[in-house]
């Protein structure tokens, strides 16, 4: 089973969201929440 991880950003200055998928190779670089957030900052 494969699951499509998705990340939303949300604009507070305009109220727009934007939701997009996680690619594969990006999940691989960093295992686990933490190391996506670090990489997104």
């Amino acid at each position: 089973m494969v699951l499509e991880r998705k990340i939303a950003f949300i604009n507070l200055s305009n109220s727009s969201i934007k939701i997009k998928s996680i690619h594969l190779d990006l999940r691989r670089k960093f295992l686990g929440g933490r190391g996506i957030n670090m990489y997104l900052l």
